[in-house]
């Protein structure tokens, strides 16, 4: 199990529409516009804790998870409670997805046999790592430690999961007309997550009507079998007054996972 701070962890990183300072805070009419996003890499986390290379060939097997926010020391002090939603995207690890990944790194370490450079395969300038290691999509560029670069004509110049699911559904399309899938490439998952903040001033009703208590931090019990990259959103969030000084707030991610359960190449 471990937790890590959005944007100041090791992949724990905030993506497109980062907020500023790395820190959240309520939004006008409760819907964040554009939501901000973060990538987590459950490989990159597994090898800082463990002490090994971590791969993002196999599944990881996610027991649990939960979004917390915490206060943020600043020039202005949190005095109003606060409440946000979101969601978590992952793949889930079916056979046709680590297919997919397999049939790209076959194509990476074809092109890398005719070149000489740091990921040569046959003749380097570089020692590396030699893992094949992706991206979720153009937006989330960068939020992934040492991408495998991609040289292919027509592709982004890192290797990307949108892409690689892309064309495997395209060469897997199914004939029949009645079909209920595009292509064999698994469709991203949504996991909800809510997390709450309370401060209130002297004499404030809490809780008045049952509703949801703002300090209550929610865990989530799972067991699935993923792909080790997921995407998150934060999106919606209780009301505030325009004009007036927002609170901020860090937010925490906390998650239950087993590493490289198999099924992997």
């Amino acid at each position: 199990m471990v937790t890590g701070n959005l944007g100041f962890n090791s992949g724990f990183r905030w993506g497109h529409e980062a907020p500023s300072g790395g820190d959240i805070d309520v939004d006008n009419d409760g819907e964040v516009l554009p939501p901000h996003e973060f990538v987590i890499d459950l490989s990159e986390i597994a090898s800082g804790v463990l002490g090994y290379q971590a791969s993002m060939m196999k599944a990881y097997r996610l027991h649990g998870y939960s979004v917390t926010i915490r206060p943020r020391d600043d020039a202005f002090d949190n005095d109003q409670a606060a409440q946000f939603a979101g969601i978590i995207n992952c793949y889930p690890a079916t056979e046709h997805a680590l297919k997919a990944l397999k049939l790209a790194r076959k194509v990476e370490k074809a092109d890398e046999s005719t070149q000489v450079d740091a990921d040569g395969l046959f003749l380097s300038d570089d020692i590396d790592y030699s893992g094949f290691r992706y991206g979720w999509s153009t937006f989330q560029t960068g939020t992934v430690q040492h991408e495998t670069g991609n040289s292919i004509a027509g592709m982004s110049n890192t290797w990307l999961i949108s892409e690689i699911f892309g064309i495997y559904d395209d060469m897997t399309e199914p004939q029949q007309s009645n079909a209920l899938f595009g292509g064999r490439a698994p469709e991203h998952m949504h996991l909800p997550w809510r997390a709450g903040w309370g401060t209130y001033p002297s004499g404030a009703v809490i809780n008045e009507g049952g509703g949801f208590d703002c300090g209550t931090d929610i865990y989530y019990k799972t067991s699935l079998d993923i792909l080790p990259l997921l995407r998150g959103y934060v999106r919606y969030s209780t009301g505030d007054e325009e004009g007036f000084v927002d609170d901020d707030y860090y937010v925490s991610v906390t998650l239950e996972f087993t590493p490289e359960v198999g099924g992997g190449f």
